[in-house]
């Protein structure tokens, strides 16, 4: 074995000749916020889910360590989800429904806030690609969506 200099594949698409573009969402694109909230009008049985945020058309980057939620106490056994509605991607191919995308099983039996991130990759990010944007969706597992509950958040991602 060696010592070896490595160089990232971004800094290598910068000096190659022809130079490759890097994508925005890799270099240089713009950090946006979506906040949401949303509070229970009515017990909501145990699989309800609820439409967060659309996020924009394009490429995204979702970031999860900036991303976070909040969640009033829902009572004992609730676990929350975060993910996406199915969406079409740029290319046109259909993307299915993942409502655990982002994060799943966060305990919300007891008040507390969480970083959104749990189930995506070693890298801590979820790139979407779509023509017409991306429904971030809640659902709550495990017990009822109680009158009164409430969560609270943002989604933090790159844009082009």
């Amino acid at each position: 074995m060696a010592i070896l200099a490595l160089v990232s594949d971004q800094l290598t698409n910068a000096a190659a000749k022809p130079v490759v573009m890097n994508r925005t969402i890799d270099m240089l694109g713009k950090l946006r916020f979506a906040y949401f909230s949303k509070t229970g009008v009515a017990a909501g049985d145990d699989g309800t889910n609820c439409d967060l945020v659309l996020l924009p058309k394009g490429n995204i980057r979702v970031l999860g360590a900036l991303s976070r939620v909040a969640f009033s106490a829902f009572g004992a056994s609730r676990v929350l989800d975060l993910g996406h509605r199915a969406y079409d991607k740029i290319d046109g191919v259909s993307e299915a429904v993942a409502l655990a995308a982002f994060d799943n099983d966060i305990d919300i039996s007891a008040a507390g806030a969480a970083a959104i991130g749990n189930a995506l990759s070693y890298e801590d990010s979820y790139v979407l690609t779509s023509k017409n944007g991306v429904m971030v969706c809640a659902l709550v597992t495990g017990g009822t969506w109680p009158i009164g509950g409430i969560i609270r958040g943002y989604i933090a991602f790159l844009a082009d």
